[in-house]
């Protein structure tokens, strides 16, 4: 495994600028995860790390060693390109031994290698197959891993583990972005010196903390499907679509006094909803996000001294 460094990297074609200053730390052995948008680069920056694209300015270090102008078949590293660039008259060990043969890496060598990866990304049960055996996920596997860098026009918006990302994320882009079904979001007020907010259709929820933007400060009101939850007050919705999956139940929800665009609550325990029906519902306690109106940067709560 590698130590990745870069810093400031920019890249540029003619006018347009696509990659717009990164700078980020992959640790050896860490496992790092690019996510964003179409478009928001992410495929120009593996090329870059990779040596397929010129570096406009900035640099790369591969196990502290400037790469900027070392040629791909230098850098030891692989790539696995989006349409999985799989031969299709090879089997999946073949496949995964070929560059190890080129090589001429040693017989034993190379099957010990071999089962150890296909092992870790659970394909040893698969190595006798050909790709047109193997289903999308199985010919390109994917993880949450250790580092997920969240990126969107050609700048990284935030780069931690999944669970503080999930948890804590920095804008409100971020809090969108991950999370499935996606997070809630809702204008709103706050008032009651920064411990509660009102929406739109009057509706008042108190908040697990307080915030600096005190009295009529407006904030977007975030909150994830799982954290919402049926109360006998709070926010007026009526149900839309109720969608049963075993061991929990999507419910879309609509009220066109607080949102244009349906919202959603996951819930855990099995409850007789149906669509048409009105329900009140309520955050659950210190799952709450703000984020400012406008830059939809996050607002942080007051420290309890």
């Amino acid at each position: 495994m590698s130590t990745v460094k870069i810093r400031e990297l920019q890249k540029t074609y003619g006018a347009a600028q696509v990659l717009r200053g990164i700078d980020l730390d992959i640790e050896d052995g860490q496992f790092a995860v690019l996510v964003g948008p179409s478009g928001c680069s992410k495929s120009t920056l593996l090329r870059m790390i990779a040596g397929l694209e010129e570096i406009s300015s900035g640099h790369i270090a591969i196990n502290e060693q400037v790469v900027n102008d070392l040629p791909p078949k230098e850098r030891d590293i692989a790539m696995v390109f989006q349409n999985y660039a799989l031969y299709p008259h090879m089997t999946v060990r073949d496949n995964m031994a070929f560059s190890l043969k080129l090589r001429n890496v040693r017989a034993a060598e190379i099957n010990q290698r071999v089962e150890q990866v296909a092992q870790s990304l659970g394909l040893s049960s698969l190595l006798s197959r050909y790709p047109r055996q193997l289903s999308g996920g199985q010919r390109q596997r994917v993880a949450m891993g250790d580092l997920v860098v969240v990126m969107r026009d050609g700048v990284i918006e935030q780069a931690g583990d999944p669970l503080s990302l999930y948890d804590f994320p920095a804008n409100q882009f971020v809090a969108g972005f991950l999370g499935s079904p996606a997070m809630n979001f809702l204008s709103g007020i706050l008032q009651n010196d920064g411990g509660e907010i009102r929406f739109g259709d009057g509706a008042v929820v108190p908040l697990s903390r307080r915030y600096p933007q005190r009295d009529g400060g407006p904030v977007m009101f975030g909150i994830r499907p799982e954290h919402l939850m049926p109360a006998d007050t709070g926010i007026e919705a009526q149900v839309t679509v109720v969608e049963p999956t075993g061991s929990e139940t999507i419910v879309m929800l609509s009220a066109k006094e607080l949102s244009d665009t349906p919202f959603c609550m996951v819930l855990r325990e099995r409850r007789n909803l149906r669509p048409g029906e009105p329900v009140f519902l309520m955050p659950k306690p210190h799952c709450e996000h703000l984020f400012e109106t406008g830059s939809g940067l996050r607002v942080l709560p007051e420290k309890i001294n």
